[in-house]
């Protein structure tokens, strides 16, 4: 008498709470999903003067030609090869493609 007292108590209480959950789903609008905080927070914390774009005034300190070679330069920089190797560890893999002394 007490076990099936004991089963009864425990469903009761399963289907409540599953209905419960099931109204709130179907009834209760979406909540809003707020994305993109953290890239947004990011970029705030990087910005050193956030009115900087309200500033019309030219700019002072370098001149044309002085930034267009660096920029020449800079743009040249990637078209060079770097003198750096890179090499591959393989582990338990098959190497295709190279020859290995065949």
């Amino acid at each position: 008498m007490k076990s099936k007292l004991f089963i009864m108590l425990v469903l009761y209480i399963f289907f409540a709470s599953t209905s419960m959950a099931l109204a709130d789903s179907i009834f209760c609008p979406p909540k809003p999903m707020v994305f993109g905080y953290s890239f947004k927070s990011m970029i705030a914390n990087q910005t050193l003067n956030p009115a900087a774009s309200k500033n019309l005034r030219p700019v002072y300190g370098l001149k044309g030609t002085a930034a267009e070679q660096v920029v020449g330069k800079y743009d040249a920089s990637f078209g060079k090869a770097s003198g750096a190797r890179s090499s591959v560890v393989n582990i338990g893999g098959l190497v295709t493609g190279g020859s290995m002394g065949h």
